[in-house]
Order: C-alpha cells, then sequence, then structure tokens
C-alpha cells in the first residue's frame, strides 16, 4: 500500500514509490553516515561487506616520521602471494602513517579488499621505474666507484631525495652511512638497487572513511534490475548511487556512476 517516511520532527510523507540514495560511508561529514545499508536490510536486502576505497594506506615500518613528506614520481603496486593485483604510476607521497597519492588511492581497493578477507597485502613502490634494474646498477656502480672517498650517503646525494638517503641505506642493510662508497661490496649494492626498483611494505590497514573517496561494497546488485535500478524484492524501491555495490577509479567514474543511476531510478520511478 506504499511508503511512509517519518522525519524526525514527526512530519509524514507518503508515496507509491521510494529512491534511497543515501550514499556510502564515504566522506561521513557530508552526511553519508552507512544508515542506508540498514534501510535497504530491513527491505530484505544483501549488503556486501563495505570498506573504505580511493583511500591511503597505512604501513608498517618504524621510519616513516623521518620521511614524512617526501613526495616522488614511482610505481605503486599492490601484492599478494607473489602475485601483482593493481598497479599505478604518478606523484607518490609519504607520510607519517604509511602512503598517499594518486597512485596509491587507484590501487587502494585491492588492499583493502584483501584486508577485509583477512589477506596479507604487500605494496612494492618502485622509487626508480625509468630504467631496468641493470641500468640503474650501473649507474650505481659508476657514482661510488667515482666517489669512493666520499660518504656513501653523500654519493646518493643528487639521485634521490636527500631525506630518503638513510632510510634507503638502513633498508639495504647499511647502517654506517658515513663509510667510504667504494668499500660498498656488490651485494651490498644490489641490496641498494633492490630497494630502489622493488620496495616492499606490509598494509597494515587503510585510513578510515573521514579520509576515503568512496565506499566498496554496499547492495547486492543481483537484487537490483538494471534497467529501472528498482528492487526485485520489493516492488516501488529504487536504488542509486554509492550504495550500491559498484564503485570505480579517480577520474568521475563514481560521480558518473551517481547521475547515471539516479536519472535511471528517477525515470523509471516516474513513469
Amino acid at each position: 500500500n506504499g511508503f511512509q517516511l517519518e522525519l524526525d520532527n514527526g512530519e509524514l510523507y507518503r508515496a507509491d514509490r521510494v529512491i534511497i540514495a543515501t550514499g556510502g560511508k564515504a566522506m561521513p561529514s557530508s552526511g553519508s553516515d552507512g544508515s542506508g545499508y540498514d534501510l535497504a536490510k530491513a527491505l530484505g536486502h544483501r549488503v556486501t561487506g563495505v570498506f573504505p576505497a580511493l583511500v591511503q594506506l597505512k604501513l608498517e615500518g618504524p621510519f616513516f616520521k623521518r620521511i614524512e613528506g617526501v613526495k616522488l614520481v614511482g610505481t605503486a603496486e599492490i601484492i599478494h602471494q607473489n602475485q601483482s593485483l593493481a598497479k599505478d604510476r604518478g606523484d607518490i607521497l609519504f607520510a607519517n602513517y604509511g602512503v598517499s597519492g594518486p597512485p596509491i588511492l587507484q590501487i587502494s581497493r585491492q588492499a583493502g579488499e584483501l584486508l577485509q578477507q583477512g589477506k596479507e597485502a604487500i605494496l612494492k613502490i618502485s622509487v626508480i621505474d625509468s630504467m631496468s634494474k641493470e641500468e640503474l646498477l650501473q649507474k650505481l656502480q659508476k657514482r661510488f666507484r667515482v666517489g669512493a672517498k666520499k660518504p656513501v650517503d653523500f654519493s646518493l646525494v643528487g639521485f634521490i631525495n636527500k631525506r630518503l638517503i638513510p632510510v634507503v641505506l638502513m633498508e639495504a642493510g647499511i647502517n654506517d652511512l658515513k663509510r667510504p662508497a667504494g668499500s660498498l661490496s656488490v651485494q651490498e649494492q644490489e641490496r641498494i638497487g633492490d630497494i630502489l626498483t622493488d620496495w616492499r611494505f606490509k598494509i597494515r590497514g587503510t585510513k578510515s572513511w573521514p579520509s576515503a573517496q568512496v565506499t566498496a561494497g554496499g547492495i547486492d546488485t543481483g537484487e537490483i534490475d538494471e534497467n529501472t535500478m528498482e528492487s526485485k524484492l520489493v516492488k516501488g524501491v529504487y536504488f542509486a548511487g554509492e550504495i550500491i555495490d559498484i564503485d570505480g577509479l579517480c577520474g568521475g567514474f563514481n560521480l558518473q556512476w551517481a547521475w547515471s543511476s539516479g536519472y535511471l531510478a528517477g525515470q523509471s520511478a516516474a513513469l
């Protein structure tokens, strides 16, 4: 017999059709607090696990406060069981909790999904991605050879961000940063090359909902008519936007989905 909506002030609205477009849980300051999921569940719909997407990653490591604010152009990749699940290139920004930047946001969904499933998620960062590891080693060997008597940390100045140098060297197992560059063994030089081309971090989580640009997960798409956005379970109920289990990459895709699904739901509900 239709629907009745009661506002906080007790005012009532009655309708034959209702469109639920309450958003997900990302950016709760905008009003998207996830309450729409409870409404959908009360109507019998299944809601898949929701988690933040297009979001910064928290990484394990004791040195992030030292490199907070360091930005570089490189490649970021999500690894699970030595398989690459997502990869992107661009400005990568280190933060006191881990890492941010457009490439990180783009690949964060795959990390969040793994963590939701209780699986290990590894982030690989290529600080130097414009040459092969062999070419990089040749350049490093030349720098160490030419400046053989100079401290090893000084020999990398101008090659990578200065604030990264001590962290990279220590990650490569070189604790004495002032030893002569010429004293580095072949194995030590190779370890530096490994860090610069294949630096791996264990992902301990993502930033929370206030930092996320979109929600991953939501109302099961199999329970919604894709041609009208009407519920297959409750006649007269329509869904639109982020509340549904659909999310995309950066670049306006999520906005376009909200507009398109909202238009279709509105057109269908008005007929």
